[in-house]
């Protein structure tokens, strides 16, 4: 399945709570950590309090983008 640069632009933007920037820094903590872990390093480190629920969701849409654009072939 391909997407659009529209498409996927509208996508990575449906967290409009969570800058770019954020969402990188979301993302990069969220691939190695617990999600709850993520929103205590992002007080410690950043001083600003995202719920455990949007680091998830950022963190998971970025990760099905990643999966949509370079598909694992199974066979």
């Amino acid at each position: 399945m391909t997407m659009s640069d529209d498409a996927l632009l509208n996508r990575l933007n449906a967290h409009r709570s969570c800058s770019r920037p954020l969402q990188r820094v979301v993302v990069d903590f969220g691939a190695d950590i617990a999600f709850a872990q993520v929103m205590d390093k992002l007080v410690e480190h950043y001083g600003i309090l995202v719920a455990a629920s949007t680091i998830r969701r950022v963190t998971e849409l970025h990760a099905r983008n990643i999966y949509e654009m370079n598909p694992i072939d199974e066979a």
